[in-house]
């Protein structure tokens, strides 16, 4: 089930797949370094299927948990909204 996440950040629910702006996840400090060779994958991947090979896994506090090298392809990407799945 996937919903549209906008303006209450306190009002998900997990297991639930939501879509939320890229740009309101936060990155923890440390995060920035992907394998070349990973990356490559998971790009030919998204380019070839037009989906993420990984899901985007963030918390409450959109803090990502899981998911960067698809967050990373998001943002190369110009795509403005992602789909993220919430844990706790």
């Amino acid at each position: 089930m996937k919903r549209l996440f906008k303006i209450f950040k306190k009002h998900y629910k997990t297991g639930y797949t939501y879509t939320v702006k890229l740009s309101d996840i936060i990155i923890q400090p440390g995060w920035n370094y992907i394998k070349t060779w990973k990356m490559n994958e998971k790009m030919n991947y998204f380019e070839k299927t037009g989906r993420f090979a990984s899901t985007i896994i963030i918390d409450k506090d959109f803090v990502l948990r899981d998911g960067f090298t698809s967050y990373r392809i998001a943002e190369i990407k110009g795509i403005k909204y992602v789909d993220v799945y919430f844990v706790e």
